[in-house]
């Protein structure tokens, strides 16, 4: 009776069965390309853009140009998130506050690097933050590093010596601001990696949730200036 029943039954065709298509390797290379680009011409342009804004119309407000940033980046990722291209996970404001004024004081300082140093002791610095981001990481969690990654640190680090030992506009303030901007982006950095890994956020919603947050530390900052 099985017999009758399992040859009267039509057989699927497994054959038939359309399985979900995966990207190729070229694809997934080619969009890792793309993304690579785009992020090194983005980061490029927006240098370019703050020193225009700083020499060309000796804008000399750095704070009011990181609201700016930060208003244009809460805008954009509301608008992906409310598309549909991004999740949305709201983690409690209490356990990423750190994150923000460390983020804040990230792009201040680097927009005051900027302003009163070259583009390209300003790159240079910038380049810096891989070295302190080891640092920290081997000092404050006992990151272990290899011996090729550490040859590739100090040769950068050297580098960056020899440019800064060769650059005419050199001025102290520039310097502090430099080194300030190297260490509090080395710690936003660590940070935000442990963060995202700890309450298991994507990046973009990471900065979605903080962006509101990083509106009002400048504009607190500012009110606080002009009450005193």
């Amino acid at each position: 009776m099985s017999t009758f029943l399992s040859a009267s039954l039509p057989h699927r065709d497994t054959k038939s069965v359309a399985e979900p298509s995966q990207p190729s390797r070229m694809a997934i290379y080619l969009w890792n390309v793309f993304y690579i680009v785009l992020n090194v011409s983005s980061a490029v342009g927006i240098i370019v853009a703050n020193k225009l804004v700083f020499t060309r119309y000796n804008f000399r407000y750095g704070s009011v140009l990181t609201i700016v940033h930060f208003v244009v980046t809460l805008l954009c990722l509301e608008l992906l998130q409310r598309l549909g291209w991004m999740g949305r996970k709201d983690p409690p404001i209490r356990s990423i506050l750190p994150l923000c004024a460390s983020f804040y004081g990230f792009v201040v300082l680097t927009n005051l690097s900027l302003q009163y140093n070259s583009v390209g002791f300003y790159q240079m610095c910038k380049v810096m933050t891989t070295p302190a981001v080891a640092l920290i990481q081997a000092l404050s969690y006992e990151v272990k590093f290899t011996r090729q990654v550490m040859s590739t640190l100090l040769i950068t680090c050297c580098g960056v010596l020899l440019a800064t030992l060769t650059e005419v506009k050199l001025n102290a303030l520039g310097l502090i601001y430099a080194g300030s901007a190297i260490l509090v982006t080395a710690l936003y950095q660590v940070w935000a990696g442990r963060k995202i890994s700890v309450l298991v956020l994507r990046s973009c919603s990471s900065t979605r949730r903080r962006s509101l947050q990083q509106c009002s530390l400048p504009l607190r900052q500012s009110l606080m200036t002009l009450k005193g």
